[in-house]
C-alpha cells in the first residue's frame, strides 16, 4: 500500500499485482517515506480498501483518490506459484507460507517439500489444503491467499477506485502525468515470467474462484483497459 496524504493519494497493493514496482517508482518521484506513513496510520502493506477506510480519518479518506492494479488471472496464479517455490535466503521454502507456526514440525517439513517440487495442479491443491499464505497481514482463516479474488482488494462501493491492468502500466503513468506527477515503473519481481501450462482442472477452478476478476477484466475486450468500481 502508498498513502500519500498531501497528494490525496492511495494506492492498494493486491499481492502479485506489479504492487511493488509501483510503490518504490511512485514513493521515489512523490518524495515520501512510505512505510513512515503507513505506521502512522496503523495500514498494512497488503491492506485492502476496506481496511484502509476503517483506519483513515474521515477527512482524509473523502479526498483521496484511490488507484489499484489488476493482473490476468492465470498469470497472477503462475506468479504466486514461482514465488512459494523460491528459496529464502537461508534456503528455507517454509517461510513463503508452508509451515511456520501453524503446522506441525514434521508437516510443515514434509508440505514444503512438496510444494518445491509441485507442478502447477498439485501446488494449487496443496495451498488450498494447508492455507497457504506467505503474508501474514492477508490472512484469512480457512482459505488460501489464492483463494482471494483480486477484486476483494477493491471493495468499497462508496469509494471509486481507478484500475490499471498490469499489462499496460503505461496508462497508469500517462493518469498521474495528468495530475503533474512524472513517473516511470521498472518490470516485474522475481516471480515475474510466462505462464506454465495449465490443465483444465486448475482453468476450471480458476473460472469459479477468479470469477469477479474475469468480469472487471473482461471489460477489456470491449475496448477498455481502464474501468472504476463506482
Amino acid at each position: 500500500m502508498l498513502l500519500a496524504p498531501d497528494h490525496g493519494l492511495l494506492f492498494i497493493h493486491c499481492p502479485k499485482c506489479a504492487g511493488t514496482s509501483v510503490k518504490v517508482a511512485l514513493a521515489a518521484a512523490l518524495g515520501i517515506d512510505r512505510p513512515a506513513i503507513l505506521r502512522a496510520y496503523g495500514l498494512a502493506e497488503h491492506g485492502t480498501l476496506a481496511e484502509a477506510r476503517e483506519r483513515l480519518p474521515a477527512g482524509l479518506w473523502k479526498r483521496l483518490t484511490v488507484i489499484g492494479t489488476m493482473r490476468d488471472p492465470l498469470q497472477r496464479l503462475a506468479s504466486f506459484w514461482r514465488f512459494g517455490r523460491a528459496a529464502g535466503p537461508d534456503g528455507s521454502r517454509a517461510f513463503k507460507g508452508f509451515g511456520g507456526r501453524r503446522l506441525p514440525p514434521d508437516t510443515a517439513r514434509e508440505v514444503a517439500a512438496l510444494a518445491e517440487v509441485a507442478d502447477l495442479e498439485d501446488w494449487v491443491a496443496l495451498c488450498c489444503r494447508w492455507n497457504w499464505d506467505p503474508w501474514w497481514q492477508t490472512r484469512r482463516p480457512g482459505r488460501s491467499v489464492i483463494e482471494r479474488a483480486q477484486a476483494e482488494w477493491f471493495e468499497d462501493w462508496d469509494k471509486p477506485v481507478e484500475l490499471f491492468d498490469t499489462a499496460r502500466l503505461g496508462e497508469l503513468e500517462a493518469w498521474l502525468a495528468l495530475r503533474g506527477i512524472e513517473v516511470r515503473f521498472g518490470g516485474e519481481n522475481e516471480s515475474a515470467g510466462p505462464v506454465p501450462e495449465i490443465g483444465p482442472k486448475v482453468r476450471a477452478w480458476a473460472a469459479d474462484v477468479y470469477a469477479r476478476d474475469y468480469q472487471r477484466l473482461g471489460r477489456h475486450a470491449q475496448g477498455s483497459d481502464r474501468h472504476r468500481n463506482g
